[in-house]
Formats: C-alpha cells, sequence, structure tokens
C-alpha cells in the first residue's frame, strides 16, 4: 500500500490558493481534480505504520506553521498529466522537505518523490488535469500565470499549518491517515 505525505495550507491561503485555481482553470479550460489544495512531499511505499508515525512526528517537532512563496509560475507534468503551481524553495520550506526525505531514508523507508528533473522543481501545488491546450502551450517550459509578472516573481504567500499522511487509493472518503499539527508561532 502507498501512503502520500502531505503539506496542508491553513484555510485563508487555501481559499486565496483557490481562487488563483479558478482562475487558471477558466482561462485555460482545465478540468479541477483535486478536492483539496496541498503540496506533496513524498510516497511512502509498505511502511511500518507504528514506526513511520513515530518517525514523523519526531521529525517535525521542532516546526512551527510556516509560509511559502507561491511563484507566478505553471508548470505542466507530461508523467501525471497535472497542471502545477510552483513554491519556491527557499528557507523553512525546503529545509522541512529535506529534512523529512532524509530521515526516512536513513530509517529504511521506501519513498519516491516528485521531481522535475529538467527543471530542478521539486516542490510545487497540483491544481488540475491538464488538456491538450496547455499541454501545446507549455512545451516542458514554465508558463507564468500573470502576464505582467515574470516566472520567477512571487505571486502570493501560503501559510502551512499542518503535515499530513494520506493513503493513495480511489476511495476518497478513507484518504486521512494521520494529521501532524505544527506549532504555532
Amino acid at each position: 500500500m502507498k501512503y502520500q505525505l502531505v503539506a496542508l495550507f491553513d484555510d485563508e491561503s487555501h481559499n486565496k490558493i483557490e481562487g488563483i485555481q479558478r482562475q487558471i482553470c477558466k482561462k485555460f479550460k482545465l478540468y479541477r481534480s483535486n478536492p483539496s489544495i496541498y503540496i506533496p512531499l513524498s510516497v511512502v511505499s509498505n511502511p511500518d505504520m507504528e514506526k513511520l508515525d513515530h518517525v514523523i512526528t519526531k521529525i517535525l517537532a521542532p516546526y512551527k506553521k510556516y509560509k511559502v512563496n507561491i511563484m507566478n509560475g505553471l508548470y505542466v507534468n507530461p508523467e501525471t498529466k497535472q497542471v502545477n503551481l510552483v513554491i519556491d524553495e527557499k528557507g523553512y520550506m525546503s529545509r522541512i522537505w529535506r529534512n523529512i526525505i532524509d530521515n526516512l531514508d536513513l530509517y529504511g523507508f521506501k519513498l519516491s518523490h516528485i521531481s522535475f528533473e529538467n527543471l530542478n522543481i521539486n516542490l510545487q501545488i497540483p491544481l488540475a488535469n491538464a488538456n491538450y491546450n496547455i499541454k501545446k502551450i507549455a512545451n516542458q517550459s514554465v508558463i507564468p500565470v500573470k502576464r505582467e509578472l515574470s516566472a520567477e516573481e512571487h505571486l502570493n504567500f501560503g501559510k502551512i499549518d499542518r503535515i499530513e499522511l494520506w493513503k493513495v487509493s480511489n476511495n476518497k472518503r478513507d484518504i486521512l491517515v494521520k494529521s501532524f499539527e505544527l506549532k504555532n508561532f
């Protein structure tokens, strides 16, 4: 069984990003497939759940809620056929992501994380399934969300308040396995 480790936004940030998602879906005529907005961190295959719970709790113990910079760029992943909003990989987010990946690998868990080697993009927010129009426009490059800004500029900020472990399955009701709340400031 596969489990996915994801970072989730607080309600205010979720609403902001949902507005961006609606705008992008309307602009490119995309179908919104994601019930919630999240940042996928890693996929763990066939873990010992007690050991995984203990390790993740230990890893996340010193961390508090933090902000991430949402870049003005869309990337279409040809493997998953999803449109992703690019996240700035500087600061707290990248430190937590590297720490989780390194420690889970050190404890012997089988990991697979999504990485786009050609653009060095590791962290992104999946927004919608891609269609032919956006695949043709993207062609393995980053598309700016707002044309007046460059793809490297910040579009918005989002606040991460918890990390969750989800079961990868087709049944949307039984997706949450465990939630790990981050400390307050």
